[in-house]
């Protein structure tokens, strides 16, 4: 478990965003919810993060499979809730 990582993708219903995700080698998770930055909460994305393994699907995969799998430019009532993005996550240091 110690190779697992993982990173958030805003683009859309997260249920949408979810199925992209959920059956790809190497993903072993894939949770919906709502990310925001640190910088301002309320700027916040309806998202997933989704759990990889790096030695079976690289990160840029996964950015490249995001990108070409909603569309940030289309214009529609729920455009700042649907907002593209993608969200990284620090890896903590372990005590042990």
């Amino acid at each position: 478990m110690h190779n697992l990582y993982k990173v958030g993708f805003g683009g859309g219903c997260h249920w949408c965003t979810e199925a992209v995700f959920m059956f790809l080698r190497g993903v072993t998770k894939v949770a919906q919810g709502f990310i925001s930055p640190k910088e301002n909460i309320e700027d916040f994305s309806e998202a997933v993060i989704v759990h990889f393994n790096p030695n079976i699907i690289a990160l840029e995969d996964l950015v490249a499979i995001h990108l070409d799998t909603h569309r940030s430019t289309q214009n529609h009532s729920m455009r700042n809730k649907y907002r593209s993005g993608i969200y990284f996550f620090e890896k903590k240091k372990s005590l042990f």
